[in-house]
C-alpha cells in the first residue's frame, strides 16, 4: 500500500498548525476603562495597529508593573418580561426566557445595601422549576397561549435532539481522528 504524501504533507501542516497546551496566549485587552479606551494615549493604539513588537512589549510590561483592580458602587435592577424559550437544557415541558423588554420601573442602590437585603443564595438544587410551575408562570400569571407554550417546547425538543446528534457525530469524528493520527505516526 503506498503512501499519499500530498494527503501526509497537508495532514501534517494541518497538526503542525494546532497550539499545544502549552503555548501561552497573550490577551488583547490594552485598556483599563472606558475613558482610557475613548481617550487613551496614541502611543499604545499605534502599537496595537502598527503589530510594533518592541512597543507591545513595553506597553506590557508596564501594565504588569501596575496593579489592578475593580469597584462597584450602585446597581440597577430591572424587571424583564417572562416568555416561552427555547433552551434545550430544559429536560421537559415549556422552558422560560426573559424577553428583551423590560419595565419602566427600576430600583437603584448600593452594593453593600443590597448585599445586606437580598437574603441567603438559594442551592442550584433550590433553582430547578417543576414543569408545572413553568407551565403556571406562562400561562397564568403572563398570559401566553397554549399554542405558543407549546410551539416553544417543540423548538425546544428540536433543538435538544440536534445537539444529541453533534455531540454524538462529534464523538465519532474524534475516534476516527486519532485512529487516523496514529496510523499517519506509524506511516512517517
Amino acid at each position: 500500500m503506498a503512501k499519499s504524501p500530498v494527503v501526509n504533507s497537508a495532514l501534517l501542516q494541518v497538526l503542525s498548525s494546532v497550539p499545544k497546551k502549552s503555548e501561552k496566549k497573550s490577551g488583547i485587552m490594552r485598556v483599563k476603562t472606558l475613558e482610557d479606551s475613548i481617550h487613551g494615549s496614541i502611543s499604545s493604539t499605534r502599537s496595537i495597529n502598527s503589530g510594533s513588537q518592541q512597543s507591545l512589549a513595553s506597553d506590557m510590561s508596564t501594565k504588569s508593573s501596575t496593579k489592578s483592580s475593580v469597584g462597584f458602587k450602585d446597581i440597577q435592577i430591572r424587571e424583564y418580561a417572562i416568555i416561552p424559550g427555547d433552551n434545550p437544557s430544559c429536560s421537559w415541558g415549556p422552558a422560560i426566557s426573559l424577553d428583551w423588554e423590560y419595565s419602566n420601573s427600576e430600583l437603584r442602590m448600593k452594593v453593600e445595601h443590597y448585599e445586606k437585603v437580598r437574603g441567603e443564595r438559594r442551592a442550584m438544587a433550590a433553582m430547578r422549576m417543576p414543569k408545572a410551575e413553568r407551565h403556571s408562570i406562562l400561562f397564568d400569571k403572563w398570559d401566553h397561549s397554549l399554542s405558543m407554550i407549546m410551539e416553544s417546547a417543540k423548538k425546544k425538543d428540536t433543538i435538544r435532539r440536534q445537539r444529541l446528534e453533534t455531540a454524538r457525530k462529534v464523538k465519532r469524528n474524534m475516534k476516527l481522528s486519532d485512529t487516523f493520527k496514529r496510523m499517519l505516526c506509524i506511516r512517517i
